[in-house]
């Protein structure tokens, strides 16, 4: 899809590895790398458990043998971020705004 190019643009454009976004009820909306539906899944369960658990969290961050993994909800959709090295809360916020707005745009 055309979403996935400007995806690809925007994982050049922040430096990282993908981009995964996922509906709440972890449905695939789209992904960088063509098909992230374990990606989906895993990132929504995750989140879902972790908003249970901790109301009010606003971000994820996990350190895994091959860099990070960064969860996020935005509006209806939970963002997936896997990258080298870690991203803080602005820069991880303004990737979900670029993304949102190339997302209306379609």
């Amino acid at each position: 899809s055309s979403l996935e190019g400007v995806l690809k643009i925007l994982k050049k454009k922040h430096l990282v590895d993908s981009i995964t976004i996922s509906g709440k009820d972890g449905a695939l909306i789209v992904s960088s790398e063509g098909n992230g539906s374990s990606e989906a899944l895993t990132g929504t369960a995750l989140m879902n458990y972790v908003a249970s658990e901790m109301p009010g969290s606003e971000s994820i961050m996990v350190k895994t043998g091959d860099g990070w993994k960064m969860l996020m909800p935005f509006g209806d959709k939970i963002y997936i971020i896997k990258a080298a090295s870690e991203m803080n809360q602005v820069e991880f916020k303004a990737l979900s705004k670029e993304i949102e707005e190339h997302l209306k745009s379609l």
